[in-house]
């Protein structure tokens, strides 16, 4: 069971970086953004409701789940998305790895964990392999181009680990994680369309 998870987990997360890349091109960032997540979001919240397990969340929740939203339903992505017009998915997928160093910072800035040595010897040794990674590509004819691209994909990556940090702040408080990602993406969609309407851009 644990394999087929694990492998799932794989399969579904590396994909992800092929269809970013896929997306990227004539349309603008947040328009591309905007459909994947209005699509996503009516899908979950449609097969949730046809199961009879779509939970109205509470006034209290609201913000959270906004929260949620923005850090893991749009404004992750729209970096993500905008890295992509400067260095390739898979070089971004490798950036990404820095989420879990972010998360070890962000657990111990949001909730007090301790931080081991193991986890600090780790995050070097993780953070110094991307540095040798991306040495080779920074000295190409267009190193602004790249230092931009790792730039988006880190603040995106950052994005992302905050929304881990609300995403496990909302388990504590009782919110599912199915709900609370369910009605984020939906959250995600409306707040990426308020951006299109207010600068303009196409759908």
């Amino acid at each position: 069971m644990n394999l087929a998870l694990f492998i799932s987990t794989v399969l579904i997360w590396g994909t992800t970086w092929i269809a970013i890349s896929f997306q990227v091109g004539e349309v603008a960032v947040t328009t591309s953004v905007f459909w994947r997540f209005l699509v996503s979001g009516l899908l979950f919240l449609a097969g949730l409701a046809l199961l009879g397990r779509l939970k109205l969340p509470t006034p209290a929740q609201q913000p959270w789940i906004i929260a949620q939203a923005l850090c893991l339903f749009s404004f992750n992505f729209l970096c993500f998305y905008t890295s992509a017009e400067y260095i390739a998915t898979g070089l971004i997928s490798i950036v990404f790895s820095l989420a879990t160093v972010f998360n070890v910072f962000n657990a111990r800035l949001f909730f007090g964990d301790a931080i081991s040595a193991r986890a600090l010897f780790a995050g070097l040794v993780g953070v110094s392999g991307l540095c040798l990674l991306f040495g080779a590509e920074i000295d190409l004819a267009a190193p602004g181009r790249v230092l931009a691209g790792i730039g988006f994909a880190a603040l995106g990556t950052l994005f992302f680990s905050l929304g881990n940090m609300v995403s496990r702040r909302n388990s504590a408080a009782g919110l599912s994680p199915i709900d609370a990602n369910a009605w984020g993406m939906g959250y995600g969609a409306i707040i990426l369309l308020v951006i299109l309407l207010v600068s303009g851009q196409s759908l």
